[in-house]
């Protein structure tokens, strides 16, 4: 038993304390309350303690649970960013794919139209269908160049278009005439390979190319940094059976590419064609 509790006992048992003087008592119970106090201070100092450590634990728990939280957030960000990475890296080679399907297309269709030509030159002309063969294979070798890139500069794309144009001209002679004003800032700029040969394979296929009718396409440059291909409207009196290859396949393009889409115009007189060139280091130095 404590001390505090033997003077509890003999204060309160009934055990005469006559022999003690008033002053004595009251010292006695000033002790008593004395101990009783440090007794309180202790048990509270003792629940203070335990409710710290009860808090430290659960603020360290809690730091545990958050960094676990934390480890697996940035393990499924990891997870989403690499799945994500995997899909674009389909997309891209599914792009790919379907360019090189689209850039397939107008090889055949180009050599179906150009044999046609030479065709009807060896009975009429037997040099100039030597001219044109030797133009022709210079056609082909920028098409199977063309066919490995999904964009090409623009300066490629007019001597290219030059070249086709001279197989042309060994056809038709003065019914068309193509004019070129292309600011030189734009010759680095990319567009996709064989969208002028398209343009204009469509402007001789659907009008009159005539000495006395000529068929004109015109191909220049904006302020605004577009290609702007367009030709008069002289269209033939028959319907000519078109398979969409043309136009659709140049929107086809810029679509799976990202880039701003073409805009057609067709009225007064005219078809214009405005297309946006993709700009590169070279061309924005």
């Amino acid at each position: 038993m404590t001390l505090r509790g033997l003077l509890s006992v003999a204060l309160f048992s009934g055990i005469p304390w006559g022999w003690a003087t008033q002053p004595v008592v009251a010292s006695v119970n000033l002790v008593i309350q004395g101990m009783l106090m440090a007794e309180l201070l202790c048990f509270s100092l003792c629940l203070t303690f335990l409710r710290r450590s009860q808090e430290v634990a659960q603020a360290r728990q809690q730091a545990i649970t958050e960094q676990e939280l934390v480890s697996e957030r940035e393990q499924r960000q990891r997870e989403s960013l690499e799945a994500e990475l995997a899909v674009r890296r389909l997309e891209q080679e599914k792009m790919a794919v379907q360019l090189r399907a689209l850039q397939g297309q107008v090889n055949p269709h180009f050599l179906f139209n150009s044999l046609n030509t030479l065709s009807s030159l060896i009975d009429d002309s037997p040099r100039q269908a030597g001219e044109f063969v030797d133009e022709l294979s210079s056609v082909y070798r920028y098409l199977l160049r063309a066919n490995d890139n999904p964009l090409i500069t623009l300066r490629d794309e007019l001597d290219f278009i030059r070249s086709y144009y001279h197989l042309l001209q060994t056809r038709h002679g003065k019914g068309i005439d193509l004019r070129i004003a292309v600011d030189d800032r734009f010759l680095d700029t990319q567009l996709p390979p064989l969208t002028l040969q398209l343009l204009v394979e469509n402007a001789v296929k659907h009008n009159v190319v005539l000495p006395d009718q000529p068929l004109t396409i015109a191909i220049a440059t904006n302020p605004d940094g577009q290609l702007v291909v367009q030709n008069n409207l002289q269209r033939k009196a028959s319907r000519v059976l078109s398979n969409g290859i043309g136009l659709s396949n140049i929107l086809t393009q810029y679509r799976m590419l990202g880039q701003g889409l073409p805009t057609v115009h067709d009225g007064s007189g005219e078809f214009v064609v405005i297309l946006p060139l993709v700009a590169t280091p070279a061309s924005a130095g």
